[in-house]
């Protein structure tokens, strides 16, 4: 994810691709105590927030296509560096 600063508006999207769409996502929530949300926004997550405090912040996402039949699911943990 790309670096966020103290006291100013942070605003990424996590977003999919290739398999079948449409896709489910779940994870996300608070990024401990920086002022950023992660959460399920229609077809992505949506990480924003104005953060208060430095420092690094993680938040795990994990999304599954629309395929009949298939079982899989990718989850990843991302980072949020917070700067000064």
């Amino acid at each position: 994810m790309p670096d966020a600063q103290v006291n100013e508006l942070y605003f990424q999207r996590v977003l999919a691709e290739g398999g079948v769409q449409p896709y489910a996502w779940d994870g996300g929530g608070s990024l401990g105590a920086s002022g950023l949300t992660a959460k399920v926004d229609g077809d992505s997550i949506l990480v924003s927030g104005t953060p208060t405090l430095d420092g690094d912040f993680t938040f795990t996402a994990g999304v599954r296509d629309s395929c009949q039949g298939c079982t899989g699911r990718l989850s990843q943990t991302y980072l949020v560096h917070v700067s000064r």
